[in-house]
């Protein structure tokens, strides 16, 4: 029975990153336009951006973590994929940490699995949409 739940989960996964694979590169062009717009009207109306303390010494601190990454695809693409796992896991344990305390204080077990069985599929869905982006920002052609 666990290998028929992990080939489901495989197809699972796998239908839900090719889904998911357009609809990240259309959010992600999208917020570049709308940044962009935003430079381009900030400096048109001559506003002057003038940071704050705290900005300016993160600043500093992280310029040459950005120095790093701006011009290498492949260490911006790996980042991402590590960070996705940091972060897929971190969600996934909170998101159903939260939904087990709800559903243990049911009569009911039916929602206790339900809860169980979505958990891996939940979790493998953003391994792959972090996956996708992070392949997405390589130069593999």
């Amino acid at each position: 029975m666990k290998n028929y739940n992990r080939i489901i989960y495989i197809c699972l996964i796998l239908c839900l990153g090719l889904v998911s694979i357009p609809l990240v590169n259309a959010a992600s062009a999208n917020d570049t336009v709308a940044k962009t717009n935003e430079i381009i009207e900030t400096v048109v109306a001559g506003k002057e951006v003038v940071p704050s303390r705290v900005e300016k010494i993160v600043g500093q601190l992280l310029q040459p973590v950005a120095d790093i990454f701006v011009g290498n695809q492949w260490l911006q693409g790996i980042a991402v994929i590590c960070v996705t796992f940091a972060v897929a896991s971190f969600l996934s344990w909170v998101i159903f940490r939260l939904i087990r305390t709800v559903t243990r204080k049911t009569s009911t077990r039916f929602d206790d699995t339900i809860a169980r069985l979505l958990r891996p599929p939940i979790y493998y869905s953003l391994l792959v949409t972090g996956i996708s982006t992070g392949l997405t920002l390589m130069p593999l052609s």
